[in-house]
């Protein structure tokens, strides 16, 4: 597990994806008891902006992303990789987020999990 603090240009597509989540601008996608898939137009264009930043500044490290989803968990989540050549990034948006084993994720970060 590995934390990077988030690039500028990331920083300022999550604070407008954050201010859309606190107005209430967004959709629920593919609700169940202890999530659900962020969706609304402006919304997944954020996401995509996100993305296509995120791949850029990771190809440099030799990291491909596959895609990108954004996703509010309720309560505790177990997230396990179906794929064993997986990898997952992870950026706390808003609330606390805490990983077993880690620890807490601080705002503006990211936690790449390759094991």
């Amino acid at each position: 597990m590995r934390l990077e603090k988030i690039l500028e240009d990331s920083k300022q597509i999550l604070n407008t994806m954050r201010t859309l989540i606190e107005k209430g601008e967004t959709e629920r996608l593919k609700e169940n008891k202890s999530e659900w898939l962020y969706g609304g137009q402006t919304f997944t264009e954020m996401v995509t902006s996100l993305e296509q930043g995120i791949k850029e500044e990771l190809k440099s490290q030799n990291i491909y992303v596959d895609g990108c989803s954004m996703r509010h968990f309720s309560k505790a989540v177990k997230i396990t990789l179906s794929n064993p050549a997986a990898r997952l990034l992870i950026i706390p948006i808003n609330g606390t987020s805490t990983l077993f084993p880690g620890g807490e994720l601080p705002t503006d970060t990211s936690c790449y999990i390759d094991e």
